[in-house]
């Protein structure tokens, strides 16, 4: 009888998980329907599934799948990016050493974004791994060159991008607000604690002083941007557009000591 009972409660658990991953995954699709990263044949994009094309009219197979993902990046789907290193951003003034390549979320990104894998390339559909058939794509069905407006393949160029892949601590605080009272930068941190939502800090390896980041968290391309929601355009979290300072004082700050 308490075996049945334990048997119960799990298959309780198991379908109220499962409710709740149908649930946000629903939300998710309702978000990125009208976005660039709804690649079915319906999405606006310009880059989209060929009519006819298996599975055209699903939107969330191209990044995630419930089953059998790539074993280091649970429920994603998406092939990742061979691409061993990047050109990465240098300043006189950095003090960080991003991951070369990426990793965490930065790394997902990439694996469109830098044009090595074909757009379609996904790791399990209907038993193996595939490659849906795209339009507007190059002739290894990857990402064309930055040539056409709402494209960005970053090539294994990020010299133009903020940093990524770098933990954030309060190391890197204390550091950087020295830098700022001696006058070899114009902007302090704020603790890694202190960062307001909706900007966030995301999981990597990486580390600062040989310390892993706050919490083992870090800068990554979604700590600025939510790929699922383009309200503010180029998916950014926050109205940068009309309200720069609201994204980059999320992290830095004018004053050098601020707590």
């Amino acid at each position: 009888m308490k075996v049945d009972r334990v048997k119960n409660r799990f298959k309780g658990l198991f379908v109220i998980a499962s409710v709740i991953l149908l649930l946000t995954g629903e939300i998710f699709a309702l978000d990125i329907t009208s976005t660039k990263h709804n690649l079915s044949v319906t999405g606006p994009g310009p880059i989209k599934a060929l009519p006819g094309a298996e599975p055209s009219r699903r939107i969330c197979v191209y990044c995630h799948t419930p089953h059998r993902a790539n074993p280091d990046t649970p429920l994603w789907n998406h092939t990742l990016s061979p691409r061993k290193t990047y050109i990465l951003p240098e300043s006189p003034t950095q003090l960080s050493k991003p991951s070369n390549p990426p990793d965490g979320d930065s790394r997902l990104c990439l694996s469109c974004h830098d044009g090595m894998v074909a757009i379609g390339s996904v790791v399990h559909m209907r038993g193996g791994p595939t490659t849906i058939s795209m339009q507007r794509v190059g002739p290894r069905q990857e990402m064309v060159p930055t040539t056409e407006r709402g494209l960005t393949n970053l090539a294994g160029d990020l010299s133009g991008t903020h940093l990524i892949s770098i933990a954030y601590n309060d190391d890197l605080k204390v550091d950087k607000d020295k830098q700022c009272q001696t006058g070899i930068v114009y902007f302090g941190l704020r603790y890694p604690s202190e960062i307001p939502p909706p900007v966030r800090l995301r999981p990597t390896d990486n580390t600062y002083n040989g310390k892993p980041g706050y919490k083992g968290l870090g800068v990554q391309c979604s700590s600025c941007h939510e790929p699922h929601d383009n309200g503010y355009g180029k998916f950014l979290l926050v109205d940068y557009f009309n309200n720069p300072e609201d994204l980059c004082l999320s992290c830095h700050t004018y004053n050098c000591s601020q707590q």
